[in-house]
């Protein structure tokens, strides 16, 4: 999937540059040292109070790309970029999110949108850990939940994905009626209140209440109630509400029972049913994180019995961008806990950025859950990309590919 210049050109109110309406953008960049495929890339030229991206403007025009979103004059450099293509708007960041609003209106699958002080990463990670033997799924890198990081994330939305889970962070007051079109979650998981950005609002009620803008358009909420300020915010809305707690007004009534070791054993009653679990953890913010998870997998309605099989291999999260020495003054970036093609991408970067002069390998096993040519094909480009000398192919795709 791709936008052609003639609909960015739409989305952004700006007339198509001549003869140029055709062309195919499928890939987004902010930094110009992270450029795949350039022929079908967009430079965002964004200003932030560290640096102006277009001053990398060239430099990403000697790395191939030609299609360029400003908001300054860009006459003074346009003659020696003479093939360049210049959209210019007032607002750089504005017209980003503006382009990433309209791809996500292109899909109509679920999307969980996850929000709150603590937890939105581990919370997103162990719901992908969960649900990815079901289904095939989108999900933020990293912690991409900032202004700049949630448009890049839902980008990445794809024909044969089956579910997005997004997560977003605001630090002030105004920046989640920003991200909210982005997202537009279909089930929305407010995870905690706490004391993170207390400084930028008058209230926790102020901060709560900005936060939970990323539900305006009627996301189903699931929510741990037995916060006051919460279960407040949750009788008030006019969402489907989802909650859990030991609150006797939770929908998801939980009850903890002592288990020595390094485990929690829990029941959790839903009207007339009742589920036992057992966690692999014992600590408070680990089991909010957890139960979010249990309660949102048992609203997508996937057997109870699948989840006991599943929740004792939660792990922290390791095995993420993970740098460690080797022999003969090696190093190894370890990126084996999330594998598809986005994690690999930024892996590469990774491992570009470390490497300076030094040769590149790779060691990959076949990509789980996509089979295909076209998906071979696109690691193999991004494996020329990024310089990769040497490549270690694992498994039966990686061999006929």
């Amino acid at each position: 999937m791709a936008f052609t210049l003639q609909e960015i050109c739409d989305i952004l109110a700006l007339p198509a540059p001549q003869n140029k309406g055709a062309q195919v953008i499928s890939h987004l960049c902010v930094d110009s040292r992270l450029i795949s495929f350039p022929s079908e890339n967009i430079f965002i030229a964004l200003q932030t109070e560290r640096r102006d991206g277009h001053d990398f403007i060239p430099a990403a025009y000697r790395h191939g790309v030609r299609v360029f979103l400003v908001s300054k004059d860009m006459a003074a450099i346009s003659e020696s970029l003479a093939d360049a293509v210049w959209l210019k708007v007032p607002d750089t960041l504005a017209g980003f999110q503006k382009m990433a609003a309209a791809w996500r209106c292109r899909f109509t699958i679920p999307v969980i949108g996850i929000t709150g002080s603590n937890g939105k990463t581990i919370v997103k990670e162990w719901l992908y850990q969960l649900l990815s033997p079901d289904m095939h799924i989108c999900r933020s890198p990293r912690s991409y939940n900032s202004q700049i990081g949630v448009p890049l994330s839902v980008w990445q939305l794809a024909a044969h994905h089956q579910l997005g889970i997004f997560e977003a962070g605001i630090s002030a007051p105004g920046e989640m009626a920003l991200l909210e079109p982005i997202i537009r979650p279909t089930i929305g998981i407010f995870t905690t209140l706490g004391a993170a950005h207390d400084e930028n609002f008058l209230s926790r009620q102020e901060k709560l209440t900005e936060k939970w803008k990323l539900f305006d358009t009627g996301a189903t909420i699931i929510c741990h109630i037995d916060d006051s300020l919460v279960k407040e915010m949750a009788q008030k809305a006019t969402n489907p509400i989802i909650s859990w707690g030991q609150d006797k007004e939770a929908v998801y009534q939980i009850e903890f029972h002592e288990k020595p070791g390094s485990t929690t054993a829990i029941l959790v009653k839903y009207k007339y049913d009742t589920w036992p679990f057992t966690l692999p953890f014992t600590d408070i913010a680990s089991i909010e994180n957890a139960l979010h998870c249990i309660v949102t997998f048992l609203h997508l309605g996937i057997s109870p019995a699948v989840l006991n099989d599943r929740l004792p291999h939660l792990h922290a999260l390791q095995m993420r961008l993970e740098w460690k020495k080797g022999i003969h003054n090696s190093l190894l970036l370890n990126d084996s806990y999330s594998y598809d093609l986005s994690s690999l991408e930024i892996a590469l970067n990774q491992l570009k950025q470390q490497a300076g002069n030094s040769k590149l390998m790779a060691i990959l096993s076949d990509l789980p859950g996509i089979a295909g040519e076209a998906a071979y094909l696109h690691i193999a480009h991004l494996l020329a990309q990024k310089g990769v000398f040497n490549l270690v192919g694992v498994g039966s795709e990686m061999l006929e590919y």
